[in-house]
């Protein structure tokens, strides 16, 4: 069989009809991705010449999916940009691709395993020329992004803030989370060596200025460090980067604050 041309068909494409509406009129609302439908896979294919260039399973019928491919090349959306590249390119001839039925999945079937199935046996006649960006089912598994696209993307993030409920829910997700002893010695190893340049230690500095640490942190951060020592070795690294460097005015009415409170308490 010629990988490029159509499966023989497992069912009948039918349209979904809705019943007829009696009495008031019910909102629509969006059909849930539920394992209890039945589902189609199907080719998007160029009319001209029928070949299959993307595999898709879908529980919408055939022409509203193929529909949805439509809007989403007209929306430039960057996701499966290969198909919608290519969907503009028919567009731009006059031509709208479609959407043919390969195979029928029942009802609680594994359509994950359909649709990499399809794609791996198409892949393997036609090549290149099937758009799918990954092996299939959920997720983006098997999709590796080009150096331009990875490039791009960066170049589109760079010198944006995260909105502050961003930035909230992140820090709300990272509460409670430790990272694994073989997490912090790659973090380590990682860091080991570099140094920090002028320019990122005063942006820490100005930032840190003027502010106060709230009671309970530093009760806690007393508590972390109360009976621990440095080592000798330790000690000799802090009094030889310390030698030489004359204190801020902060750190010199801290000193004395100190020594104050020693001398009072005996």
């Amino acid at each position: 069989m010629d990988a490029d041309t159509l499966a023989p068909n497992t069912g009948d494409a039918k349209e979904k009809t809705q019943p007829p509406i009696t009495g008031k009129r019910k909102r629509p609302h969006r059909i849930k991705w539920s394992d209890a439908v039945p589902r189609f896979a199907y080719g998007l294919v160029d009319p001209r010449d029928g070949i299959v260039r993307y595999i898709g399973v879908t529980s919408l019928t055939l022409k509203k999916r193929e529909a949805g491919h439509v809007a989403e090349a007209n929306r430039h959306d960057g996701a499966q940009r290969p198909k919608n590249d290519w969907v503009r390119k028919l567009l731009a001839d006059g031509i709208r691709p479609m959407a043919v039925l390969i195979e029928s999945i029942p009802p609680g079937s594994d359509w994950q395993d359909v649709e990499r199935r399809l794609i791996s046996y198409y892949r393997a006649g036609s090549g290149l020329r099937l758009l799918n960006n990954g092996r299939g089912g959920s997720g983006p598994e098997g999709c590796v992004l080009s150096l331009e696209t990875r490039s791009k993307m960066s170049a589109s993030r760079k010198g944006k803030k995260r909105p502050p409920h961003v930035v909230e829910a992140v820090r709300l997700g990272q509460i409670g989370r430790t990272a694994s002893p073989e997490a912090r010695a790659k973090m380590r190893a990682a860091k080991l060596g570099k140094r920090q340049s002028p320019e990122t230690i005063a942006k820490r500095a100005a930032k840190a200025t003027g502010r106060k640490r709230s009671e309970e942190t530093c009760r806690n951060i007393s508590e972390s460090l109360r009976g621990k020592t440095h080592s000798a070795e330790t000690r000799a690294k802090l009094s030889a980067a310390h030698k030489g460097r004359p204190w801020s005015e902060p750190q010199r009415l801290a000193y004395l604050a100190r020594k104050t409170r020693c001398q009072q308490n005996g």
